[in-house]
């Protein structure tokens, strides 16, 4: 593979011979035309593909968001393919019938700016969530940061939902729980938003609230646990709000 700077006609297009002219993030370069291998991909290769697959899939619905969430973990990587790369790498679990994601290594956001000490999450009633972290400061962080909350429902089709709101200082945030997300259990992570430089920390686990537990209401089912000091990657401008079902 080589790099070139276009000339003043332009870039180059499509292929050359054997060679096929490519453009990547403003990045301009000739590789060698691929060739399609005819062995066929061993079992390993096909687990690893199909679980590949499905953390991408989980993922789609959250592209714009990831693309400046996790923009920064990999140099060279857009925020996507980085995220697919962390949650593939640390979150996916290979079950008897497929593939599943371990909520607590998952994350959503990644980058520098500290994140909370302790963080913890409980049903303050059938339709509200209460989400508390400690607001013990380190670093670049500040009480102005802003929260970012996210949930999960694999129940329901892996729906994820995830919105900048509340601040550092405040300590804590009432969530209403959006349509159709109090079935199974609800995963939920918190990161936190910079306001002075637009970095982001990177997620952590709040904990989870399990639905379908035969009590007189829904019960926390998270430990209570200590955090580290997280860190996190940029997020652009205002409030990023989107809400997808597969």
């Amino acid at each position: 593979m080589a790099t070139y700077t276009p000339g003043p006609l332009g870039p180059l297009k499509g292929k050359m011979g054997n060679l096929v002219a490519c453009n990547w993030r403003d990045i301009y370069y000739l590789r060698v035309k691929a060739k399609r291998s005819k062995k066929k991909p061993t079992k390993t290769q096909v687990s690893n593909r199909r679980g590949f697959g499905f953390v991408s899939t989980l993922l789609a619905p959250l592209r714009q968001f990831l693309l400046i969430q996790f923009k920064g973990y990999e140099r060279g990587s857009d925020g996507m393919l980085s995220a697919q790369s962390y949650n593939y790498t640390n979150a996916l679990i290979k079950t008897a019938d497929g593939f599943d994601i371990d909520y607590r290594a998952a994350r959503f956001c990644y980058g520098d700016l500290p994140g909370a000490q302790k963080a913890s999450v409980v049903l303050k009633d059938e339709n509200t969530l209460l989400i508390t972290w400690s607001t013990e400061i380190k670093d670049l962080a500040d009480h102005s940061d802003l929260l970012i909350w996210i949930l999960a429902c694999p129940a329901w089709n892996h729906l994820i939902a995830h919105e900048i709101q509340g601040s550092r200082k405040d300590g804590q945030l009432e969530v209403t729980i959006p349509p159709a997300m109090n079935l199974g259990v609800l995963h939920v992570q918190i990161a936190f938003k910079s306001l002075v430089n637009e970095k982001t920390s990177k997620s952590q686990y709040a904990g989870c609230i399990d639905f379908g537990r035969p009590a007189e209401a829904a019960t926390t089912c998270a430990e209570d646990r200590t955090t580290a000091f997280c860190q996190a990657s940029g997020i652009s401008g205002a409030l990023i709000k989107r809400v997808n079902l597969r």
